[in-house]
């Protein structure tokens, strides 16, 4: 992962380098169909376009799928919560997501799911009740 999309004078600015050297980084694949396509790729690399492309690529594919249409930076919300969820450790997620610090991570871009919230108050509500 290489690039950056920062907010600019005239709105979100395409640069071909990152904002920290925490986040360059190659991401593994970690979907199975995606991970097939990742091994007849060209060196591994199964998107290498520059971020401008890889986020009109995702807007494109979101589009067809009949998904809200979102970019790059929506995906690291549901990375750093679907981790959270997976039960994947804080230092791998933080590597993988390319967080320098805990907090952003924890205070930002994990969301609680509802459902995991009603799951937890009834353990709570069972665990009294005993």
């Amino acid at each position: 992962m290489s690039g950056a999309v920062v907010l600019g004078e005239n709105g979100m600015v395409y640069k071909e380098t990152n904002k920290t050297k925490a986040s360059a980084r190659d991401i593994p694949v970690f979907i199975p169909r995606l991970a097939l396509l990742a091994e007849n790729a060209p060196d591994g690399v199964l998107c290498p376009y520059p971020i401008k492309g890889m986020e009109q690529h995702l807007r494109t594919i979101l589009r067809h799928s009949g998904l809200p249409v979102g970019g790059f930076h929506i995906l690291r919300h549901g990375f750093s919560s679907f981790c959270y969820f997976a039960g994947v450790s804080e230092l791998t997620a933080m590597k993988l997501g390319g967080w320098s610090e805990f907090q952003p991570m924890r205070q930002i871009y994990t969301h609680l799911a509802e459902k995991q919230e009603r799951a937890d108050v009834e353990k709570l509500r069972n665990a009294l009740a005993e």
